[in-house]
């Protein structure tokens, strides 16, 4: 099943439940990862968008391509396709990351991305840590106000894999 079908059919799916489940939505990342072509394919249903970090440093942010699951019958979502290879590492995340505050200055998308894409360390463990460091950081450890998820997903090189091995 294609990654358009799939959003297509849950957004319906959800829709089709009745006016209670139409009181709510749900944000959605769907990620293939074709690692015989070095390329991942997404459709982002309403969700933050994603950042992806290539090896040489450049940063695309890939955007919705349809409303939130269950908000719309009928909705169409388009997938994205994007190289991936190694060195290359990508950001899922809720809002709950880029809406932590210092008095009345939010972190936000611009804080949160460069953090993300100046990370040094190219594994998922470490480039979380970092983040929720700089967060915790900025917050000056405040109590989180809203839910923080966030998803790394890094393609390691051949000389970072025989690291992560040893």
């Amino acid at each position: 099943m294609t990654l358009e079908e799939l959003a297509i059919r849950i957004g319906q799916q959800h829709w089709e439940e009745g006016a209670e489940a139409r009181r709510r939505y749900v944000t959605a990342f769907f990620l293939r990862l074709q690692s015989a072509t070095g390329e991942i394919e997404i459709v982002n249903a309403g969700h933050n968008p994603a950042a992806l970090v290539l090896q040489d440093g450049s940063t695309h942010m890939i955007q919705a391509s349809g409303t939130p699951l269950g908000m719309l019958p009928g909705m169409r979502y388009t997938a994205e396709k994007f190289a991936f290879p190694p060195g290359s590492r990508i950001l899922l995340y809720t809002d709950g990351l880029t809406e932590v505050f210092q008095g009345d200055d939010e972190f936000g998308t611009e804080r949160l991305i460069s953090t993300f894409s100046g990370v040094s360390n190219p594994h998922a463990e470490g480039i979380l840590d970092l983040l929720w460091a700089t967060l915790a950081s900025f917050s000056s450890n405040a109590p989180q106000t809203d839910d923080m998820t966030a998803l790394a997903i890094c393609h390691l090189d051949t000389s970072q894999q025989e690291l992560s091995a040893a």
